[in-house]
């Protein structure tokens, strides 16, 4: 049993959407094949799958490099599709009701994530809870694996990296967290393999790194 206290180690909890709130592959999954069938891209899924984490443009460098000329097609094909297939994405056991609780012992909660804003809060929205900032991918602020949105977030929170923690599932959020001088924490259950001295195999877990 996780013992709570009013004295925390972190002031502000930063977290990472794909792989450590929310299982969204069956969505991701949908969405990349509609993108294949309507521009006949012959790109199996693992192969997008294997770069999640990165912002969406990075990933389509990596596997097709020779089309850049259909980049802006594909991120509205991708987008539009995401969209309507919102009830594939599920949140993982214990998310709910885990940031509840956090909430309630004045811990401030950001979100750090490659996926677009509009996307980012069709998901959020249905925890129905005031996240200190939700920081995407901008033309001003570079996605993963920098640490810019981290820095934002600890800017906005009005902390410093020491008493900030980051959880993450992907290399690239463990870079950011490193590049950023913050604590990382890596959810196993998630989508990527980390070499991590912190780890949790379910969400509520973190409470054991907090409290």
């Amino acid at each position: 049993m996780i013992k709570l206290s009013k004295n925390t180690k972190y002031d502000l909890i930063i977290l990472d959407v794909d792989g450590v709130l929310v299982n969204s592959k069956p969505n991701m999954r949908k969405s990349w094949n509609e993108v294949k069938k309507k521009l006949n891209l012959d790109i199996p899924f693992s192969n997008y799958f294997s770069y999640v984490g990165l912002p969406f443009e990075e990933i389509l460098k990596n596997i097709i490099p020779d089309k850049k000329y259909y980049f802006k097609k594909i991120k509205k094909i991708y987008e539009e599709e995401s969209k309507a297939n919102m009830s594939k994405v599920r949140f993982y056991p214990n998310v709910k009701k885990t940031l509840n609780l956090l909430t309630k012992y004045d811990i401030r909660i950001s979100i750090f994530t490659s996926k677009e804003k509009k996307r980012t809060k069709l998901i959020l929205d249905k925890l129905n809870i005031k996240f200190n900032s939700i920081n995407t991918p901008s033309r001003k602020i570079k996605g993963k694996p920098f640490p810019d949105q981290i820095f934002n977030a600890i800017k906005k929170a009005r902390t410093v990296p020491k008493k900030t923690v980051m959880i993450g599932d992907s290399l690239y959020d463990q870079k950011a967290s490193n590049a950023a001088g913050i604590d990382y924490i890596h959810a196993a259950y998630g989508y990527g393999k980390v070499n991590s001295k912190k780890k949790i195999n379910n969400f509520y877990e973190i409470l054991r790194f907090i409290f």
